[in-house]
């Protein structure tokens, strides 16, 4: 006789995801509502659309490779204070932080070549060539080379650094005690201007302007300056790319309005146990916050024609 199974079947119904006042379980899981394959299919499809433009857009890869870059610096800070960095009796292990630190600001400027790359590419494959679109887009890149210099000379540093020399990052480090006694240290990196303004990788312009400068430009400045201006210009090329975003946006919020402002994770379940027994499972998705807020927040941008 065949042993009877709880095996998940497609179901599709959203769940509540939440704490257990009880304090029996780590989490407490509430069935809400059974959903119509079509139904969810439509939220399914909407919390892509969101999910995509919020966390997995092209501009992740800048704010990852910041958060790195960050993460190596401050690292290699805290390994310098505690004596872990021995220039005087360790200059490999100097050597291998320097590479570290180098490398960290190459992935930073590859990412923001890369952002303005596949930003052209996304924006021509949905909206065409050389239209308004694809305008609009080299509008918002010209701003930020043109009025910002950290957007500019990081930029070209990516071109030195991957032609020509990886050095084009020099890198200085001091290391006292503060008043506390506490010992601090500091790493601290600049570009270039002798390898920039020597190079045939840059255009004319910059090295111009390399050349006109009293001193070495800080990344860690250069990076705190343009910061902000690269978060406005991805929501101007978010625009760009999905001008409207209304009927995503409209569906995440009816998916949330079967909750009823209570708080937890929303799940979008597509499977589960039929039996709600010991061993009952399900599969779903669960629907940020980040994606539910955006959505509620939502104002189309202006129209664009791309003709």
């Amino acid at each position: 006789m065949t042993e009877p199974t709880n095996d998940p079947v497609p179901a599709p119904a959203a769940y509540l995801i939440g704490h257990d006042p009880t304090g029996a379980t780590d989490v407490r899981v509430e069935h809400i509502c059974d959903l119509t394959a079509e139904d969810y299919l439509r939220y399914k499809a909407a919390d892509r659309t969101l999910y995509d433009v919020l966390v997995a857009n092209i501009f992740t890869y800048v704010q990852g490779s910041v958060k790195v870059f960050q993460t190596i610096w401050q690292s290699a800070n805290a390994a310098l204070a505690a004596n872990e960095i021995r220039p005087n009796t360790d200059p490999h292990g100097v050597a291998v932080w320097n590479t570290q630190l180098r490398a960290s600001v190459l992935s930073l400027c590859m990412s923001i070549v890369h952002h303005q790359e596949q930003t052209y590419q996304t924006v021509c494959d949905r909206h065409g060539a050389n239209g308004q679109a694809h305008q609009d887009a080299k509008d918002v890149f010209g701003n930020l080379y043109d009025n910002h210099r950290g957007y500019r000379y990081l930029y070209g540093l990516r071109n030195v650094m991957v032609h020509d020399s990886m050095d084009a990052v020099s890198i200085e480090a001091s290391a006292a005690r503060a008043t506390t006694g506490q010992p601090i240290a500091v790493y601290d990196l600049y570009i270039d201007r002798s390898l920039m303004t020597a190079s045939t990788k840059l255009n004319r312009n910059l090295r111009n302007e390399f050349v006109t400068l009293e001193e070495d430009p800080s990344v860690l400045e250069l990076l705190a300056e343009v910061a902000q201006p690269l978060v406005d210009a991805n929501r101007s090329l978010r625009d760009i790319v999905h001008p409207d975003l209304t009927e995503a946006c409209r569906t995440i919020i009816e998916f949330d309005d079967l909750f009823e402002q209570r708080p937890g994770t929303r799940a979008l379940v597509h499977e589960q146990s039929p039996e709600l027994i010991a061993g009952f499972r399900f599969s779903y998705t669960s629907i940020a916050a980040d994606v539910i807020g955006f959505a509620r927040a939502y104002k189309p941008g202006r129209p664009r024609d791309d003709n």
